[in-house]
């Protein structure tokens, strides 16, 4: 990511800091509430990646990618149909808040006064649209959408030829990188090094520009997407951004 670029999401972190006044419109409050969350999270992203870069983890900068064009994904396919989905993602947050509550009560957690006030708040909620979010066999689903990443990606890249990307680059994010989030045993040759017959662990990668140069355009790619449906969406406006300038 060129230093341009990485002072650009720099400001754009400190406008998001500084916040925005909630919608008063219930709706436009539901779109609001998602879209912050995914660009915030997709700038934190971005952070996490060049700092873990810079202290040659490229491998897990590699991660936080896959993470990112999890969250990219999402948002986009939100957008899709955008006050029924702001819907769903905002109901989904009630019931994993009571799921959370219920965990943490059945672990023995203390529940302040105030906390039990407001989760049965929340449990109204809950009860609304629980049904939503459930299996077949009546279990709570932890994904808020349904379908497959895969088919979500998909389904924008037949909706828009300039998401393409995004399905062009499934297979090995979630194929490969999956991998590593889920410690295939093979990657122990990549995390140790074997001479003289001593094993060691290994905790830099060695500088491969092709990777790092790699990991910068997929951040480019799917920070660019993000930021500009939120320009869409005018969560992000020509005045708020003042001299931010383009992405």
């Amino acid at each position: 990511m060129s230093g341009g670029k990485a002072d650009l999401l720099e400001r754009l972190e400190r406008l998001l800091s500084v916040g925005f006044q909630v919608s008063t419109a219930p709706s436009g409050a539901k779109v609001q509430l998602a879209g912050m969350y995914y660009l915030t999270k997709a700038l934190r992203a971005a952070k996490a990646a060049r700092l873990l870069m810079g202290q040659g983890l490229l491998l897990e900068a590699f991660l936080v990618v896959r993470t990112l064009y999890n969250s990219t994904v999402d948002f986009l396919w939100l957008c899709q149909d955008l006050e029924a989905r702001a819907e769903r993602f905002y109901n989904s947050t009630a019931v994993s808040i009571e799921e959370l509550f219920k965990q943490h009560k059945a672990l023995g957690g203390n529940v302040l006064p105030a906390t039990e006030f407001h989760a049965e708040l929340n449990r109204h909620h809950f009860r609304q649209v629980h049904s939503d979010f459930q299996d077949r066999r009546g279990k709570i689903r932890k994904e808020w959408t349904p379908g497959s990443i895969r088919s979500r990606a998909e389904s924008l890249a037949k909706a828009n030829s300039d998401l393409k990307v995004l399905a062009d680059s499934y297979d090995w994010l979630y194929g490969t990188l999956s991998d590593y989030e889920h410690s295939a045993p093979y990657l122990a040759f990549q995390y140790l090094s074997f001479e003289e017959r001593t094993v060691r662990g290994v905790f830099s990668d060695v500088t491969h520009w092709d990777v790092a140069r790699r990991i910068g355009n997929l951040l480019d790619v799917f920070i660019g997407l993000t930021v500009r449906q939120a320009i869409a969406l005018e969560i992000l406006t020509g005045e708020s951004l003042g001299e931010l300038g383009t992405v």
